[in-house]
């Protein structure tokens, strides 16, 4: 009996046909996750996106043509001596900022009289 030699698998289930019921359940699930996906996408993946390629880019808002400087913009940032005080001024906005962002936005306590 030697260790390892003989793999052993598990039976595959049988995958079940595709019925008009299952088919009609798979078309409302469709209908109903396919609008929030296309919204999250539009909203926030390709805002990203788009952002990370325009930061590729030497670029004034305002001007007709762009240049592209490739991950040099990302260089000069981190090699500035500046760039961990704009970091840390970023994470202390973040850190405090937000909560109390939450909280203002949070419906007011009742007071008992």
């Amino acid at each position: 009996m030697s260790l390892g030699s003989e793999s052993v698998r598990a039976p595959r289930a049988a995958r079940r046909p595709l019925t008009a019921r299952r088919l009609k359940e798979w078309l409302v699930f469709l209908a109903f996750v396919a609008p929030n996906v296309i919204l999250i996408v539009a909203f926030t993946y390709r805002p990203l996106i788009v952002n990370v390629y325009y930061s590729t880019l030497n670029w004034t808002l305002g001007s007709l043509t762009a240049t592209k400087v490739g991950f040099g913009n990302y260089l000069d940032f981190f090699s500035d001596g500046e760039a961990s005080s704009v970091l840390l001024t970023t994470a202390v906005f973040t850190v405090c900022g937000a909560p109390a962002t939450c909280r203002s936005a949070s419906p007011p306590t009742p007071r008992r009289c």
